[in-house]
C-alpha cells in the first residue's frame, strides 16, 4: 500500500489548520495580512523538504528504509509548530 495518499491528506489538513489558526491569531492581534497564509503554508512545506533531503541523503549512502521514517516529517512539523507558537507574536497592551 502506498503512503502517498496519507501524506497528501495529512499535508492538506495541516495546511488548512495552520492557515486558519494563523489567520485567527492575526485577526485577534490586529495584524491581518495576506502574507500570513503564505507563511502558514510554507511552514508546512519546509519540514517536508528538509525531511525529504535528509532521507534522500540517507538512501544515497545506503541506509535501509524503516517504517519510522514515514512519520518523521509529521514529527518535525509538530515540534516546529510547538516552538513557533511561543515566539511568534507579542500582543500589544492597550
Amino acid at each position: 500500500m502506498s503512503l502517498l495518499p496519507f501524506l497528501v491528506v495529512g499535508f492538506a489538513i495541516m495546511a488548512c489548520v495552520s492557515s486558519l489558526t494563523t489567520f485567527l491569531s492575526a485577526l485577534f492581534m490586529d495584524q491581518v495580512s495576506i502574507h500570513k497564509f503564505s507563511l502558514a503554508v510554507m511552514a508546512c512545506i519546509c519540514p517536508f523538504m528538509a525531511c525529504g533531503t535528509a532521507l534522500g541523503a540517507l538512501f544515497f549512502i545506503g541506509v535501509r528504509f524503516g517504517s519510522i521514517l514515514c512519520v518523521t516529517p509529521f514529527l518535525v512539523l509538530a515540534i516546529g509548530t510547538f516552538f513557533s507558537a511561543h515566539s511568534r507574536i507579542v500582543f500589544k497592551n492597550p
